[in-house]
């Protein structure tokens, strides 16, 4: 995976504010503020997946790969037997996607503007009030700990209080573990520009792949208006009959071959933490 550092932040409605420590002291209170609750509760989880980063094989920028292996490695572990296991690409229209809590970075808040980025969700298949609603397994993420309970994940990486420019906001590409395992392939061409070196692992081919590179169907994320309309249609009907409509999205990820791609606001609704402060801002 390709990336790009940069020091600036794109927001909406000003100039790009610059990363710092200022930054942080201008913002970083009320944004630890703002987390604090989701931080706290998820601590005290009661079915936290036992693993460890050293559990799982991993090579710098190749994130679709490491996903790959780690959704491997999931499937054949009894958790799977309590978890539905999702493959998450996380990018925007410009291939810019910015991101908070990651290795890569240079700065302290780690922020990153990745062309995309990947990551698994791990979704509880029965969920108590008490509980977080999954946990998200991102090698790159500076978070502790790990696996990361999803509202702590997206509350301090995606920072969805900041109002970000329209080039820059994020969309997502929502796959099922096993569809990804048996249609992904990757023949490493989009990274022959970098100097980051391959995996030693060979170059990937589902048994269903159509070709050998069809990680480009994966990455690049463009939301159709008719497939928004219906999730959002979904979501709706859910609602007013009592549900939160997030199963009829979900048997719709399993139908299409290459997942679904959701705004912000109705993944968050999705993975079931929409109490997250979207502030709608992908209308």
């Amino acid at each position: 995976m390709l990336y790009l550092l940069t020091n600036y932040l794109p927001l909406q409605g000003r100039k790009d504010i610059k990363i710092s420590p200022q930054y942080s002291v201008l913002t970083m209170s009320s944004f630890e503020e703002a987390t604090a609750s989701s931080s706290s509760s998820s601590q005290v989880s009661h079915a936290w997946p036992s693993f460890s980063r050293g559990d799982f094989e991993y090579a710098s920028c190749y994130c679709e790969e490491n996903c790959y292996k780690l959704i491997e490695r999931l499937l054949s572990a009894p958790l799977s037997i309590d978890y539905e296991i999702y493959c998450i690409f996380i990018s925007t229209d410009s291939s810019k996607t910015p991101l908070f809590c990651q290795q890569a970075a240079q700065t302290e808040e780690g922020f990153v503007m990745w062309d995309y980025h990947v990551i698994v969700f791990l979704s509880k298949k029965d969920r108590n009030d008490d509980d977080d609603v999954g946990f998200v397994l991102d090698l790159d993420t500076t978070i502790q700990p790990f696996p990361c309970p999803i509202s702590l994940y997206c509350n301090r990486t995606l920072r969805p209080e900041l109002p970000l420019k329209a080039e820059y906001q994020r969309l997502y590409r929502v796959v099922p573990g096993r569809t990804y395992l048996n249609s992904f392939s990757s023949d490493r061409s989009h990274m022959k520009e970098s100097n980051t070196l391959a995996p030693p692992w060979p170059c990937i081919v589902g048994i269903e792949a159509k070709d050998d590179n069809t990680i480009d169907s994966y990455r690049y994320i463009t939301l159709k208006e008719e497939s928004s309309s219906r999730l959002v249609e979904l979501f709706e009907n859910g609602n007013r009959s009592g549900g939160s409509g997030r199963g009829r999205v979900t048997s719709l990820v399993g139908e299409e071959e290459f997942g679904v791609v959701l705004r912000e606001v109705d993944f968050l609704r999705w993975i079931g933490i929409d109490g997250c402060n979207s502030q709608d801002m992908l209308q």
